[in-house]
C-alpha cells in the first residue's frame, strides 16, 4: 500500500506539472464520457429497460397484414376470431384512442386523451391498480353501468391523489362514469397507427374505459380501428404463434372474402414501445462511441508526446533501478487519475445536458419520464471512463518502458529516431481516428441532406398559417347525428364573421393526421390487377375544407351547404385513390359503399351507406412527410357528423385567432374546451422533429469528431517531429531545403490521412444499413455525401499537420547535434 501511495503521489505530482496536457486530457475524455452517458440514458430508458408489465417479454402486439405486404390494424371481427381460435395465448385485448371532455367539481372543462380497451386489457399486460378495481366482463356488457379508471397522472393532477376518489361519478364524455380504480404509470398501449405502429401516449392514457366488441353495440365487422395486445402461454414459442396467426388468417380469408387481409404478424410488444426512435437512437449512441474511441485516441497521442518530453525523467528512473512494469504502472496510474476526473467531469456535464436533450425529443417517444443518471447509468460512466483511461494509457506505457535504461541515457540530447513498431503504432492510431471522423461526418452530412430534402417535401397543402384547434362534444348532450351538426353548423357560422377570417371548416383529422381507415369500396369495380386495392383513410370534413387548407380540388365539385342528409350522399377521393381503384382515370360519378366504420361511436342509426364520388382532390401526405401519398375518399360532416373534430381557420394573423375562437365556443357551449391550438406550419415543424434531432445532434458529433481529429493529428505529428528531430537535423544540415524537409513531414501524414479516409468510407458503407431507415431522399451509400466527408476529413488532417511540419523545417542542427 505505502508503494501504491509513494505512486499515486509521484503521478499527481506529475500531472500538476503539466495542467494543459492534464486540462486537455480530461476534456477530452470527459466529453465523450458525458455524451456516452446522457445518448446511453436515453437509450436505456426507451429501448433496453424491460416494460413495467409482467413478463413483458411475452407480450406481442398482434398485426392483420394486407396482400402488398402492409401491417393494418386488425378489425373487430378478425379481433373476435382470434380471441375464440388462437390457443398460443394466454389472452387477447383490444384498445383504441379516445378523447373526451372532462367536467368535475365546477372546474374548467378540460379534453382528456385515454382509451378503449377491452376488460382484459389490464390482465394482458400483468398490470395491477394502484387502488380500486380494473374492469370486469360485465363492465362491458350489454346495459352495463359505465365505469372509468383513472390514469395516475391524471389522479394526481386533477384529483389531488384523493383516495376517496373511487366510486365517485364524473361527467365524462359521453355521460356520468363511475370510477372504479386508479392505474399506475406506465407506457400503457393508447392507440394503433395503421402503418404497424402501436402509439403510446405521453406519460400516460389518463382515463380508461371499458369497449363492448359484442353485440348490438360492436364496431362493423371490417373497420380496422382496433389495437390488439396478447400474452403468450407459457412454454408456446414466438415462431409457435406465428404459425397458428398465419394458418388462421388463410382461413379467415377463405370463409370471408370481404376481409382484405392474408396474414398476421406478432411484433415484441418491447419493440413496438421504441418504435421508429429505436434505430435513430442506437445510431446515435453508436456516434458517441466512436466519438470516444477518437477521444481516446487523442489522449493517447497527448501521451506520447508527453511521454517524449519526459524522456530524461524515465529513464534516470530507469536507470536508478525501476524496472519496466513499474514505469509502465505510472504512466497506467497517471491514466486512471484522468479517466477518474473525466469520469467525475462527464457525469456532471451529463446532469446538466441531460434535461436539455429529453427536452429536444419529440414529445411523443414513450418512457422519457424515466430518463434519469440512476446508478446502473453512473456505474455505466465509470465503466466507461475506466475503459477509455485504460485503453489511452496501454500504448504510452508500454513506449515508455520498453527501451534499457542505457540506450536511454545514451541517446539523451541527441533525440532518438522511432523504432518501427512506434512508428505502426503511430501509423494505426492516425488511420483509426481519421476513419472514424469520416464516419460520423457521412453520417452528418447524409442526414442534413435527408433532413433537407424532407423539409423541401410538398405536403400537399398550401396554407400553412392555418389554425387548427380540436373539440369533442358529450355524447350526453350531442346523441344524434342531427345535433352534432346543428352545433358544427352554428359553430362555423360564428367563427366566419369574424373579420380576420377568411375561410373556415371542419375536419375530423388535419392535413397532418390520420387515424381513421374505413370502409369505403368502389361499387362493381373490375379488378385488373388481380389484387384488391389498399384500403383507403376515411377523412370527414366541411365544405370550405379544401379552401382551407389550400388543397387544390382537381377535378369535379367541392362540397357544398346543402350536401347534408336531406339530400343524396357524396363523396370526394384524392388522387392516390383514383390511381388504386381506376384504372381508366375516371372516377366521378362512380359509387362507394361503406361499412360503416361510425358504428364504434354508435352512431350507425340514421347514416348513409352509399356515396357517388363527385371531385377528386390533390393528394395530401397525411401518413407523414416521409411517407407517400395513401389512398383517401372524403364524406360531408353534414352527411356523416362525427363528435370529435378539428376547426381550421384561415386568416393572416393566425395567432390572434386563439382568444376570439375560444371566446366563441365557450358562448355556444361553456362545457366544451378547445384544445391544441396550434398552425399547420407549427404541425409541419413538429412532423420534421424527429429529423432535425437526428440532424443537429450528429452535426455536433461530426463537428466534434472532426475537431478532435485535428487535434490527434496535431499531437501525434509532434510527437512523431520530436522522434525525428535528429534525423531532420542531419538532412539540414547536409543541405535539404524546405520544400524537401515538409515533404518528409508531410508525405507519410498524406498517405496516413488518404488511407484513413478510404477506411472510414469501407466502414461508412458497412455501416449504411443502419441508416437506412432513418434517411429520405438520400441513400446511405451515396457517393457524393461520402466523398465530401472523406476529402474534408483528407483536407483537416492536412492542415493539422501545417504546425509541426512548420515547427520541423525551423530545427537549428547546431542544437539538435550538440551530443553528436
Amino acid at each position: 500500500m505505502s508503494v501504491f501511495l509513494q505512486e499515486l503521489r509521484v503521478a499527481l505530482r506529475s500531472l500538476r506539472k503539466s495542467p494543459g496536457f492534464a486540462c486537455a486530457a480530461i476534456g477530452t475524455l470527459g466529453l465523450g464520457v458525458a455524451a456516452t452517458a446522457a445518448i446511453f440514458s436515453i437509450l436505456h430508458a426507451v429501448v433496453l429497460a424491460p416494460l413495467p408489465y409482467r413478463a413483458p417479454d411475452r407480450l406481442a402486439a398482434v398485426w392483420e397484414v394486407m396482400e402488398d405486404g402492409r401491417l393494418w390494424r386488425p378489425s373487430p371481427a378478425t379481433f373476435r376470431a382470434w380471441r375464440e381460435h388462437a390457443r398460443a395465448f394466454e389472452s387477447l385485448a383490444a384498445f383504441g384512442g379516445a378523447t373526451w371532455t372532462l367536467a368535475a367539481d365546477g372546474a374548467e372543462p378540460v379534453s382528456l386523451h385515454g382509451a378503449r380497451v377491452t376488460p382484459d386489457y389490464f390482465a394482458v399486460l400483468g398490470v395491477a391498480p394502484a387502488l380500486g378495481r380494473a374492469f370486469l366482463p360485465e363492465d362491458a356488457g350489454p346495459g352495463a353501468a359505465p365505469v372509468v379508471a383513472l390514469g395516475h397522472a391524471l389522479w394526481v393532477s386533477r384529483f389531488g391523489a384523493d383516495p376517496s376518489i373511487l366510486g365517485r361519478t364524473l361527467s365524462l364524455g359521453e355521460g356520468t362514469f363511475t370510477v372504479v380504480g386508479v392505474m399506475p404509470p406506465a407506457p400503457y398501449p393508447a392507440s394503433a397507427l395503421t402503418v404497424g405502429k402501436i402509439a403510446f401516449a405521453k406519460g400516460e392514457p389518463q382515463f380508461f374505459v371499458p369497449a363492448a366488441l359484442e353485440g348490438t353495440g360492436a364496431p362493423g365487422g371490417r373497420s380496422y380501428v382496433l389495437g390488439v395486445i396478447g400474452r403468450l402461454r407459457a412454454g408456446v414459442s414466438w415462431n409457435a404463434a406465428q404459425q397458428e396467426l398465419t394458418s388462421l388468417a388463410g382461413r379467415l380469408h377463405e370463409e370471408d372474402s370481404s376481409s382484405r387481409a392474408v396474414d398476421a404478424r406478432l411484433a415484441p410488444l418491447a419493440r413496438e414501445t421504441s418504435g421508429a426512435m429505436r434505430p435513430a437512437l442506437w445510431l446515435l449512441f453508436g456516434a458517441v462511441v466512436f466519438l470516444l474511441a477518437i477521444g481516446c485516441a487523442n489522449v493517447t497521442s497527448l501521451q506520447l508526446a508527453r511521454a517524449a518530453a519526459r524522456a530524461r525523467e524515465i529513464d534516470v528512473r530507469a536507470a536508478l533501478g525501476a524496472s519496466r512494469s513499474r514505469i509502465a504502472a505510472q504512466i497506467l496510474l497517471e491514466s486512471g487519475l484522468l479517466a477518474a476526473a473525466a469520469c467525475a467531469g462527464g457525469v456532471l456535464a451529463a446532469v446538466w445536458g441531460l434535461p436539455v436533450l429529453v427536452a429536444l425529443m419529440p414529445s411523443d417517444v414513450p418512457r422519457l419520464s424515466d430518463v434519469r443518471l440512476h446508478g446502473g447509468i453512473l456505474a455505466f460512466a465509470a465503466a466507461v471512463s475506466a475503459a477509455a483511461g485504460m485503453a489511452s494509457g496501454v500504448l504510452p506505457a508500454l513506449r515508455a518502458s520498453r527501451a534499457g535504461a542505457s540506450r536511454r541515457l545514451s541517446d539523451l540530447g541527441r533525440g532518438a529516431t522511432a523504432a518501427p513498431s512506434g512508428r505502426r503504432a503511430l501509423r494505426w492510431l492516425v488511420l483509426v481516428e481519421t476513419a472514424i471522423a469520416v464516419l460520423l461526418a457521412s453520417g452528418a452530412i447524409l442526414l442534413t441532406r435527408s433532413f433537407l430534402a424532407l423539409a423541401r417535401v410538398d405536403p400537399g397543402f398550401h396554407s400553412l398559417e392555418t389554425t387548427v384547434a380540436h373539440f369533442g362534444l358529450p355524447r350526453a348532450r350531442y346523441g344524434t347525428p342531427k345535433e352534432v351538426a346543428g352545433f358544427h353548423e352554428r359553430l362555423l357560422a360564428r367563427v366566419r364573421t369574424l373579420p380576420e377570417v377568411e375561410a373556415a371548416a371542419l375536419a375530423y383529422n388535419h392535413p397532418l393526421e390520420a387515424h381513421w381507415i374505413g370502409g369505403g369500396q368502389v361499387v362493381g369495380a373490375e379488378r385488373t390487377s388481380g389484387r384488391e386495392p389498399a384500403p383507403a383513410w376515411f377523412r370527414s370534413v366541411s365544405e370550405d375544407y379544401f379552401r382551407s387548407v389550400g388543397v387544390p380540388i382537381v377535378g369535379g365539385r367541392d362540397f357544398t351547404a346543402s350536401d347534408d342528409l336531406a339530400h343524396p350522399a357524396v363523396a370526394i377521393v384524392n388522387q392516390a385513390f383514383v390511381r388504386e381503384n381506376f384504372p381508366d382515370g375516371r372516377a366521378l360519378g362512380r359509387h362507394l359503399e361503406s361499412s360503416d366504420p361510425a358504428s364504434w361511436w354508435g352512431q350507425a342509426e340514421g347514416m348513409p351507406a352509399r356515396f357517388e364520388i363527385v371531385g377528386v382532390s390533390a393528394d395530401v401526405r397525411f401518413l407523414g412527410l416521409d411517407k407517400a401519398p395513401a389512398p383517401a375518399y372524403y364524406l360531408p360532416i353534414r352527411q356523416f357528423p362525427i363528435e370529435d373534430m378539428n376547426l381550421l381557420v384561415r386568416g393572416p394573423n393566425a395567432a390572434a385567432l386563439a382568444p376570439a375562437l375560444r371566446r366563441i365556443v365557450g358562448e355556444l357551449d361553456p362545457a366544451i374546451p378547445l384544445q391544441g391550438v396550434a398552425t399547420l406550419s407549427r404541425l409541419r415543424d413538429a412532423a420534421l422533429a424527429p429529423s432535425r434531432l437526428h440532424m443537429r445532434l450528429m452535426l455536433v458529433f461530426g463537428g466534434v469528431a472532426v475537431g478532435l481529429a485535428m487535434l490527434g493529428v496535431y499531437g501525434l505529428l509532434s510527437y512523431v517531429v520530436a522522434l525525428r528531430r535528429r534525423e531532420l537535423s542531419i538532412r539540414i544540415a547536409l543541405g535539404a531545403r524546405t520544400p524537401q524537409v515538409l515533404s518528409t513531414v508531410l508525405g507519410e501524414t498524406a498517405r496516413l490521412a488518404a488511407g484513413g479516409a478510404l477506411l472510414g468510407v469501407a466502414g461508412a458503407l458497412a455501416m449504411s444499413p443502419l441508416l437506412s431507415g432513418v434517411l429520405f431522399g438520400v441513400a446511405p451509400t451515396d457517393p457524393g455525401s461520402l466523398g465530401a466527408a472523406a476529402g474534408a476529413l483528407f483536407l483537416v488532417t492536412l492542415v493539422a499537420s501545417g504546425l509541426p511540419a512548420r515547427r520541423a523545417v525551423r530545427i537549428a542542427p547546431t542544437e539538435s547535434l550538440k551530443g553528436e
